[in-house]
This record gives C-alpha cells, sequence and structure tokens, in this order.
C-alpha cells in the first residue's frame, strides 16, 4: 500500500511539472529558422525573449570621446567591439537611400533626405564639411528593459538611436558639450 502511495505521489508530481512547464508563459528565445545575412553568412533568427518588463522606456548611452582623467586600459575594457564608424554610417546610408527616416532630435520632426544630407554638411558645397562618425561625441539610445526570471537574463529592445556632436570652441579648439546631431526610430 506504501509502494502505491509513492508512485501516485511521484506519478502526480511529475504531471504537475509537465503541465506547470507547458502552460507557463515561456518567454525564452526560442528558434524559428536561419536566414542569410549580409555577408552570405546563415545566422539563427529567433524570437524575441521578452519577460516581465523592468523599463518601459530608459536612456543609455556611449559616449565615444574618452572622458578626461580615465585610463586608457579601463576606456577599452568597458568599449570592447564598439564600431562606431559602422553604427554611424550604416544608419547615414538607410537614411539617403530613403529606406529609415531621420528626425530632429530637439523638435522630433522628420527630415527630408535633402533636409538631412544639408544637417550632415552633404551638400557638395565648397566650403561645406560633412559630418562623419569622428565627430559624434555620444550615441543614445533609448531601450525597453525585459527581465527574464527563469533564464536570469535581462534583454533590450531599443526603439531609438541618437547621435551627437561635439561642439568645438572656433577660437580655442576646446571641447564645449555635445550638441543635437538627429536620431532614428528602429522596429
Amino acid at each position: 500500500m506504501m509502494n502505491e502511495f509513492k508512485n501516485f505521489t511521484l506519478v502526480t508530481f511529475l504531471l504537475l511539472g509537465m503541465l506547470m512547464g507547458s502552460c507557463g508563459d515561456d518567454n525564452s528565445e526560442e528558434k524559428v529558422g536561419e536566414e542569410l545575412a549580409d555577408d552570405g553568412v546563415k545566422v539563427e533568427v529567433k524570437k524575441e525573449s521578452e519577460g516581465v518588463v523592468w523599463a518601459e522606456e530608459v536612456q543609455s548611452e556611449i559616449p565615444t570621446l574618452q572622458p578626461f582623467g580615465w585610463q586608457d586600459e579601463y576606456w577599452d575594457r568597458i568599449n570592447k567591439g564598439v564600431n562606431y564608424q559602422e553604427i554611424y554610417d550604416g544608419l547615414v546610408a538607410k537614411v539617403i537611400k530613403g529606406e529609415i527616416i531621420a528626425y530632429d532630435i530637439l523638435f522630433d520632426g522628420a527630415y527630408s533626405v535633402e533636409e538631412f544630407k544639408t544637417q550632415l554638411g552633404m551638400t557638395g558645397i565648397e566650403g561645406d564639411v560633412p559630418v562623419t562618425y569622428e565627430d559624434v561625441s555620444r550615441i543614445r539610445m533609448r531601450e525597453k528593459w525585459f527581465y527574464n526570471e527563469e533564464l536570469f537574463t535581462l534583454d533590450k529592445k531599443i526603439s531609438r538611436i541618437e547621435f551627437l556632436v561635439k561642439k568645438i570652441d572656433p577660437q580655442t579648439g576646446e571641447y564645449l558639450g555635445d550638441g543635437a546631431l538627429f536620431y532614428v526610430k528602429m522596429n
């Protein structure tokens, strides 16, 4: 009789565990297929891992200029493999091709492609100096944060990327701070 009770209890717990696992909101990443990346390499496509929303919108930023007093070792350690040129040039190219829209950071208005080129000094007019990734002082992002307790992960979904440029005093060459350049919305 005791053996039957132990078997019944074991089966009950197993079924309960399977039921809880299958009925729960499984927010872990799930492979949904493969596709070719731009360079022709196959990459796994995963369903977005969500979880509990920790922040509807939070701002983070990456300084692209090493702050005064920071040691090179520390700066290099916290900015591993950031390809500022690829980030900036890639998004600028998409705006110029009309694939995405750039917006004015201060007034939230959309730029036409021609207005955007003017904003970046890409007019072809003699004396205009185009803004490049080297002029960018900060990249700011607006993010939504998802915490997955089961996997103990924090996933971020970026909704907006902003570019700020360094403001330089023309007489002294001194860095005065950051000026607004443009932002793009992410899907």
